[in-house]
Formats: C-alpha cells, sequence, structure tokens
C-alpha cells in the first residue's frame, strides 16, 4: 500500500501535461536484483497490473527502463547511478528484500 501510494504521487508529479506529445511520457526506472526474464516474475506482473490499474499503460502512459543486478548485489549502486543519469522520473527497488540494503556511493548532504 506504502508503495502503491509513493508510486501514485510520483507518477502524478510526473504526468505529462496534456498538451504534450505522447513521446514526453513518464519515465520509471525498475531496479531489481534478480535476473528479468520475457515472462515478468510474478512480482512485475503485480506491479504492471497495478499501474494498468491506475491508468499506466507500459508503452503507451509510461515507459519503463529495467535494469536487472542478475543476483550480483555489486551491481545495484552502479544500476541506480544509470538510472539517476538517465533522468528518469522516478526509480523503483523490487526483490532485493532485507539483507540487501546498501548504503549509497553518492555524497551526504551533511
Amino acid at each position: 500500500m506504502r508503495l502503491a501510494v509513493i508510486l501514485t504521487i510520483g507518477l502524478a508529479l510526473a504526468a505529462p501535461a496534456e498538451a504534450q506529445q505522447p513521446a514526453n511520457i513518464p519515465r520509471l526506472g525498475y531496479l531489481v536484483l534478480a535476473p528479468l526474464s520475457e515472462t515478468p516474475s510474478p512480482e512485475r506482473a503485480a506491479f504492471l497490473a497495478g499501474l494498468r490499474e491506475l491508468g499506466w499503460i507500459e508503452g503507451k502512459t509510461i515507459a519503463i527502463e529495467y535494469r536487472s543486478a542478475k543476483w550480483n548485489v555489486e551491481l545495484l549502486n552502479d544500476l541506480a547511478e544509470e538510472l539517476v543519469r538517465m533522468k528518469v522520473d522516478i526509480i523503483v527497488a523490487a526483490g532485493a528484500g532485507p539483507g540487501h540494503e546498501r548504503r549509497p556511493r553518492w555524497p551526504s548532504s551533511e
């Protein structure tokens, strides 16, 4: 529920104005630890279904940039940084679970 609220707020802020062209659709970064396959995992299928329930259709009203660490937790920071450099509107990190929390390498703002 909390993810849905955050995602809804983030996508609402990134929603294109009605006068914009379809090429300006919001871009979502989807980062996972597990390898991606052609057939979505149950988690990714549920995520996409949730987006559809909110009116977001992949390839039509939202673009999704998928990145997978392929079980290599050391790649997660690099992949997250890649999504940030791509300037996606929001990043969803899914499937890492407890124990895979990593401190970002980005400088502290303190």
